[in-house]
């Protein structure tokens, strides 16, 4: 008997706390630019004819065709709608190189890496280095 009220107070303490945070839905937008990024890196080091990217706009994003002569990213798919009352702390297109850097002609992500916020009811952030590692910062 006492053995089980342990194991339910211990359980109280660290599981039920999980349940009831808030952050979930930064947590899946985070999760769903870096793969996006992720894909957008990898169809640049593979396709030599083309360029890629992904623009992030104020209440969603795309992946698109970088044209250099017009110096914008133009949608080639649908977008993806940020989920109700979250946002990300910076808008702009970002494009990598065929070495999978970032490139010079980002928007808002300069080669040196830079850091994205998402937020909403809590926050989560995601990183790009300056070899275009992209990864979830805690």
């Amino acid at each position: 008997m006492v053995i089980t009220i342990i194991i339910i107070g211990v359980l109280s303490l660290t599981a039920l706390p999980r349940f009831f945070r808030s952050g979930f839905g930064e947590a899946s937008l985070r999760d769903q630019l870096i793969a996006a990024m992720q894909l957008v890196q990898n169809q640049n080091m593979h396709h030599r004819s083309r360029h890629f990217c992904l623009q992030l706009q104020s209440d969603n994003y795309f992946k698109g065709e970088w044209f250099s002569d017009s110096v914008t990213c133009v949608r080639s798919g649908e977008s993806f709608d940020y989920p109700n009352g979250t946002r990300v702390s910076t808008t702009g297109a970002i494009l990598f190189t065929r070495l999978g850097e970032v490139h010079s002609d980002s928007t808002f992500c300069l080669p040196a890496g830079c850091e994205i916020t998402v937020s909403g009811s809590g926050s989560a952030a995601l990183a790009i280095s300056s070899v275009g590692l992209v990864y979830a910062v805690d």
